[in-house]
C-alpha cells in the first residue's frame, strides 16, 4: 500500500496525514517562478532556464529581440511510446534581424536521449537545436 493510500485513510478517520520528503532531483535543479512581461508569470524547471528568459527580456527591451517563446513543443515520428514523442525546447527566439533560432538551456552533460532526440528534430525538422 502506497504512502497516498495510507494518508487517505487517516484523513478518512481524523488522523493526521504521515509527513512525505520530497523527492530529490535527479539533477539538482530547482524551480523558479519568474513573472515575464512578455510571456507572463511561470514556473521554469532550473535557475538556469529562468536567467535565460530574464536576459530574452532584457534583450527584448533592448530592441535585440522580437520576440520570444518558453517550452515549445516539437512531435517526434520516431518514437511509439507517447511520453517520448514530444520534445520541448526551452526557448523559440526571433531575433530582430528575422533569424529564428531554437535553444536549450543545460547545467549538465546533454543525456544520449536528449541528443538523440535532438538529431531526430533536426532530421524532420531541419532545425539546430543550441544549447546556452
Amino acid at each position: 500500500m502506497s504512502i497516498a493510500a495510507i494518508n487517505r485513510m487517516r484523513e478518512k478517520h481524523g488522523l493526521p496525514p504521515i509527513p512525505v520528503a520530497e523527492k530529490a532531483r535527479k539533477y539538482r535543479n530547482q524551480p523558479c517562478e519568474y513573472d515575464s512581461p512578455l510571456v507572463g508569470r511561470m514556473t521554469y524547471p532550473s535557475k538556469r532556464q529562468m536567467r535565460r528568459a530574464m536576459d530574452l527580456d532584457a534583450l527584448y527591451i533592448a530592441g535585440q529581440v522580437r520576440w520570444w517563446l518558453p517550452e515549445v513543443p516539437l512531435r517526434l515520428k520516431a518514437y511509439t511510446d507517447a511520453r517520448q514523442r514530444i520534445m520541448r525546447v526551452d526557448f523559440l527566439i526571433c531575433w530582430a534581424d528575422g533569424q529564428v533560432t531554437w535553444e536549450d538551456a543545460k547545467g549538465v552533460k546533454p543525456t544520449a536521449a536528449w541528443t538523440l532526440k535532438r538529431d531526430l528534430v533536426k532530421e524532420q525538422y531541419g532545425i539546430l537545436i543550441e544549447i546556452v
